[in-house]
């Protein structure tokens, strides 16, 4: 590991545990999906938060820190019932046989053309798809074949006070892939909702993800948000931690949605030309404060995406939910700053279904109201 005398210990564990501490939920990024020539998952800008992965995003945000302990139980009862064993109907060289009502419930997959990979052999079978996020819940059951989640566990002792959460530097830390409840005493579930967008199992249920043949590793990023413009925000130990976790377990690609956000100055400037929008050079402010803590463990968020993307993997990032800003922050937006991961890195904005019917025939996408824009990222 680059810059830090502690990396943490890893170790692969199937089924989580149903007790956590605490932590806010992070704010939600733009997620999307694409398949890759050779079959790995990658981040496309036609998909949005906005396709439900199963009534589960509404089950759990009722549920209250008392009943957190009834998680597993209650959740193992949300199945989907199967008349008979799934017959996959796609065939090779036919991009029509894939779409069944499971691949239709997500128009982002008709978006991004997933129908034609598919068709030519390509699921993401004997890829490993990493999630940087909240966890991902491994007994949901959109991820029921065998071995589909794997849960990293990190621990170490952390860098950063956060303002946001009971935690400061010092703590000892330790993620294992159970649910955590945010700030409002309501369980995140941002990671199992990513989850199921790229990887979800395709059996016939509600719906499926992207590359619905991959293994997902999920790591918990333990961000507490909200994502304000601090650089020393993202732990440098508890990122580095789980990028080390990913890398090591074989991921070939890295999704994340998550970054260190613009201050209160640019709150407008996405919706109202009066105000001031981000533009390079406030990147570059940025950039500047990550360089100089590049090395040291303080600086594991941003070092250890730079190595994972140097050491081939597909790093994707989203360009944020910040309403149309003309550029990412620099976390997006390392690809730029650091030209050598480049090749590597991807940063995206999310797209919306055109909301004019009457344009929809000759334009059917456009960009999503939230996104920002990939702006100077846009080669990558």
């Amino acid at each position: 590991m680059t810059g830090s005398s502690d990396p943490g210990s890893t170790q692969l564990q199937p089924n989580p545990p149903t007790n956590r501490t605490t932590r806010m939920q992070m704010h939600a990024r733009a997620d999307s999906c694409a398949l890759t020539k050779d079959g790995s998952f990658m981040k496309d800008a036609s998909h949005t938060r906005h396709t439900s992965v199963t009534p589960l995003r509404h089950a759990i945000g009722a549920i209250n820190r008392a009943s957190c302990g009834a998680l597993a139980c209650y959740l193992a009862t949300l199945g989907v019932a199967h008349a008979a064993p799934y017959v996959e109907a796609g065939q090779a060289g036919t991009a029509a046989s894939w779409r069944s009502a499971e691949f239709n419930a997500d128009w982002g997959l008709g978006a991004i053309n997933a129908d034609q990979a598919y068709a030519a052999g390509y699921s993401g079978k004997g890829i490993k798809l990493g999630i940087f996020d909240q966890p991902v819940y491994a007994p949901h059951p959109e991820f029921s074949s065998a071995n589909k989640v794997v849960n990293l566990v990190t621990s170490g002792i952390r860098e950063y006070t956060d303002p946001y959460i009971p935690v400061k530097a010092g703590d000892a830390f330790r993620y294992d892939g159970a649910p955590t409840l945010d700030s409002g005493g309501k369980l995140g579930n941002h990671g199992t909702h990513v989850g199921g967008i790229a990887g979800g199992d395709r059996d016939g249920g509600p719906m499926h993800g992207v590359a619905y043949n991959a293994q997902i590793l999920s790591a918990d990023n333990g961000d507490p948000g909200p994502e304000d413009g601090i650089v020393l925000g993202n732990d440098g130990a508890v990122y580095q931690a789980g990028w080390n976790a990913l890398v090591n377990s074989g991921a070939r690609v890295i999704n994340n949605s998550w970054g260190i956000g613009i201050t209160d100055r640019f709150d407008k400037g996405g919706r109202d030309p009066a105000f001031p929008h981000f533009t390079v050079q406030d990147a570059q402010v940025q950039f500047d404060q990550i360089r100089q803590i590049l090395g040291t463990r303080p600086g594991g968020a941003y070092q250890g995406a730079i190595d994972a993307a140097r050491s081939g993997v597909v790093t994707i990032f989203a360009a944020g939910n910040d309403y149309n800003l003309n550029n990412p922050d620099a976390m997006a937006g390392l690809g730029y700053f650091v030209p050598g991961i480049a090749p590597n890195w991807l940063t995206v904005a999310a797209l919306q279904q055109n909301p004019d019917a009457a344009a929809a025939a000759t334009t059917p996408y456009t960009l999503s109201t939230f996104s920002s824009r990939c702006g100077y990222t846009a080669s990558f």
